[in-house]
């Protein structure tokens, strides 16, 4: 479990803390202001509005598989304290979900047939309940998907497994999925990525699920988005105009940063890496921008500094990923058939299973008659690219070499010198905000009211109240009789807000989001970032010998998600910190507002 106390091993785990964060509105709003302060400097026209907004329009689409695939969607136990911690949760998450839900989609839909998926289409989704509830054996009368969705060990699916209990999933005639190709909608839309709409989802960004946790950037599941943060940052460092400037940020005290190595070697690295992020190729599970949505500069710095430290784990996962020649032992003939064998199909959705999904990369659109030769794709626009990322001399290892100044020494290494720690610095700059345990109702209704700071003097005068409650004897009594009760409805968390260093934050984030800039323009987001779904028909499922796609297709093209255009512009109303929070004070006797219902007590 990372630092911030989530547990987020398998998709029950990661379903249920979105859908914890689904049902809490104040904290959408919290994390959406966090990940704001760490963009605004590196992104234009972020809004914290918008990031919340576009937040709340994929958690809607998370809940709904939940909903549909869960007898009861539940919410996790272990949860964020913090906002700190509620995001880095959420961007450890993101990659996690979005590798088992493509991976799932790959399984259930018929169109990737001609690439060994589509295996799971007509497969039955929660007779296994039925079995469970009589307590029969229901392991072994499982169908495949079933076995994946109570699946607690990742090393047969590679993603992270499903980890239910037989028991909690729906079965057909209680409204849940009656067989795989009907969850294919549902999935479409939590992959979606809707490129070229300007929406503000910065929470999938390559750049937010890398850099902005402190150590979840280098999972497994963001191998892929990692990678495209390297194309991005050689693309950028091409235009970089102040290099001087540049390698001074870099500067480390006993070595030099070799630009023109620099230079050289981004030109070689953005071919195969291309190679692979090309249109009806491969593509990752994150979301890529625009260079016209960056400030260039100030991306490729944090960019380099972060590869610098962390590139190297990226890479040594990397190498795991086996090429498809040592693997499939297969002729070309084979491939140019319009359709595999079974045992073809069978190895190719085991080599994606294991060596494809797991690192986040996935299918750029599923028209595969685009792919002409498909041994010749997988070979050498996918092999090919493997073995050159992972030559010492020619791929990712290099480039952290140069970066790091190896080769390039100055002078004899100072000891006392260490390299500033940026991300912690960073965090630093931007406050962190307790959590209440459970937004309840009168969290709720306190939180359209003005938060009330009580000065030293008024707490002075209640002086007097507390006078006369101690000439009451009989009163105080039943007070105290009364305060193991009292104590349960007035949490240490409900306290008022009082002085502290916090409080700031609460009147700084009000300021600033009554002045929402508006959201990115209709194109922004890179026409080359689809999240793996065709032209036309997107999200649709074709079942060999059914008619049609039934109900559970509905809703699949962009058109019928909500897209959230026009976001901050005068729409949405501007959420202050003051719901949903408690901050650390000193105890200085605070006392609790009187509110109608309610009695004073001491704090």
């Amino acid at each position: 479990m990372a630092d911030h106390g989530v547990p987020l091993k398998s998709l029950k785990d990661c379903m249920q803390f979105l859908q914890w964060l689904h049902d809490r509105k104040d904290v959408q709003d919290l994390v959406a202001h966090r990940l704001d302060k760490f963009l605004k400097d590196r992104y234009k026209s972020v809004s914290p509005v918008a990031i919340a907004t576009d937040l709340s329009q994929f958690l809607n689409q998370v809940s709904r598989f939940h909903e549909k695939l869960c007898n009861k969607a539940e919410v996790s136990k272990q949860r964020p304290k913090t906002t700190k911690s509620a995001l880095n949760a959420l961007l450890e998450c993101i990659p996690k979900v979005l590798s088992a839900c493509y991976s799932l989609r790959y399984r259930v839909d018929a169109k990737f047939d001609q690439i060994g998926g589509g295996g799971w289409a007509d497969k039955q989704v929660g007779q296994v309940t039925l079995f469970a509830k009589r307590r029969m054996p229901f392991k072994s009368r499982a169908t495949e998907i079933e076995k994946y969705l109570i699946a607690d060990d990742e090393s047969q699916y590679g993603v992270i497994p499903g980890g239910f209990d037989a028991i909690e999933l729906k079965e057909s005639h209680q409204g849940g999925y009656a067989e795989g190709f009907l969850m294919v909608g549902d999935l479409h839309n939590i992959c979606e990525k809707h490129a070229g709409r300007g929406l503000q989802n910065y929470f999938l960004d390559v750049y937010s699920t890398s850099v902005i946790p402190k150590t979840t950037g280098t999972q497994i599941s963001n191998v892929a988005n990692a990678l495209r943060l390297v194309q991005d940052f050689c693309r950028i460092f091409e235009k970089v105009k102040h290099q001087d400037d540049f390698e001074k940020y870099l500067y480390l005290k006993d070595r030099c940063i070799n630009m023109e190595d620099l230079t050289k070697h981004c030109a070689k690295l953005k071919k195969p890496i291309g190679d692979i992020f090309k249109k009806e190729r491969f593509s990752f599970t994150g979301y890529a921008r625009e260079d016209k949505h960056l400030y260039d500069e100030k991306f490729a710095k944090k960019m380099a500094s972060w590869f610098r430290t962390h590139l190297n784990a990226v890479k040594e996962k990397f190498e795991k990923i086996k090429a498809f020649k040592a693997i499939i032992q297969s002729n070309e003939r084979s491939f140019k058939r319009s359709t595999l064998d079974a045992q073809a199909k069978a190895k190719l959705a085991d080599y994606f299973t294991h060596h494809f999904f797991p690192y986040g990369f996935t299918f750029h659109g599923h028209d595969f008659n685009t792919w002409g030769n498909t041994y010749d794709v997988l070979t050498k626009d996918w092999d090919g690219v493997i073995e050159k990322l992972n030559k010492t001399d020619e791929g990712l290892t290099k480039l952290v070499d140069i970066l790091n100044g190896k080769g390039c020494k100055l002078q004899e290494v100072d000891k006392e010198h260490t390299v500033k720690d940026e991300e912690a610095e960073e965090e630093q700059d931007i406050p962190d905000v307790a959590l209440q345990d459970e937004e309840s109702e009168a969290t709720k209704t306190e939180a359209a009211k003005p938060q009330i700071v009580q000065s030293d003097g008024a707490q002075n005068q209640g002086k007097k109240v507390e006078g006369a409650q101690n000439q009451n004897k009989k009163s105080e009594g039943a007070q105290n009789q009364g305060k193991k009760a009292e104590g349960n409805q007035h949490p240490q968390g409900d306290n008022s807000e009082t002085n502290s260093p916090g409080s700031s934050v609460a009147k700084t984030v009000q300021t600033q989001t009554s002045s929402i800039s508006s959201a990115d323009s209709p194109s922004s987001g890179a026409p080359d970032t689809s999240s793996g779904l065709g032209k036309s028909g997107q999200g649709s499922a074709s079942v060999p010998g059914r008619g049609s796609n039934q109900d559970g297709l509905a809703g699949a093209g962009d058109t019928n998600v909500a897209s959230g255009d026009g976001l901050g512009v005068g729409g949405a109303e501007a959420v202050g910190l003051g719901s949903g929070v408690k901050r650390d004070s000193p105890n200085t006797n605070t006392k609790c507002s009187r509110v109608a219902g309610y009695r004073e007590i001491d704090l």
